[in-house]
């Protein structure tokens, strides 16, 4: 799995431009209403968030900062391996990242069967958002990690925020009931006498 990251690594580090901004430090944080929890680490070599997380309930939310040494272009890496605790399999997952300055999604992280859609952002009042939409190979499982993450370029320091939702699987006993609702209404309709 770390083999993939790398790989596209190499590949979104060739396009982005040699002039950039050093970032001196950066946060990503769980907002603390339990829907995610996770710890973070900090590679400033990589400028990389790596964040592991939980995720109980959709949707999670995570507050981020990134300081930079000058207004020029950085490019932040964030990864985050998501464990699935939402009780059904996820087959599709959302990012909806925000910041206080325009930005562009320059490069995505995604399990290795997994297809993406890039939205870049758009503003709205003072905040920019872009949105990530990925799209199922293999489900990831109840107790299983998915990573999803994104290379995101912007000018000099930010704050920024992303909102994670899975796509999820309704579990059996879910869909038991939606197709009996179904019949019971089915039922109703073939019964109804008709008016004349």
């Amino acid at each position: 799995m770390r083999k993939f990251f790398w790989i596209v690594g190499i590949a979104v580090g060739l396009v982005v431009d040699s002039a950039q901004a050093n970032i001196i430090g950066a946060t990503l944080d769980d907002d603390g209403d339990g829907a995610v929890t996770c710890t973070t680490t900090w590679d400033a070599g990589t400028s990389t968030l790596t964040a592991t997380c939980k995720q109980y309930w959709s949707p999670g939310h995570m507050l981020g900062t990134v300081t930079t040494d000058t207004e020029l272009d950085p490019t932040l890496w964030v990864i985050n391996s998501i464990e699935n605790d939402t009780g059904a399999s996820w087959i599709g997952y959302q990012l909806n990242i925000t910041m206080n300055k325009s930005f562009s999604i320059v490069g995505v992280v995604s399990p290795p069967d997994w297809t993406w859609a890039i939205t870049q952002p758009t503003q709205s009042g003072s905040q920019w958002t872009g949105t990530l939409d990925y799209f199922s190979g293999t489900a990831v499982g109840i107790s299983d990690a998915g990573y999803f993450g994104y290379v995101v370029s912007f000018l000099g320091s930010v704050n920024f925020a992303q909102e994670m939702i899975p796509q999820l699987i309704p579990e059996p006993a879910s869909m038991a009931v939606l197709l009996l609702g179904a019949a019971a209404l089915l039922g109703r309709c073939i019964r109804r006498p008709q008016d004349r």
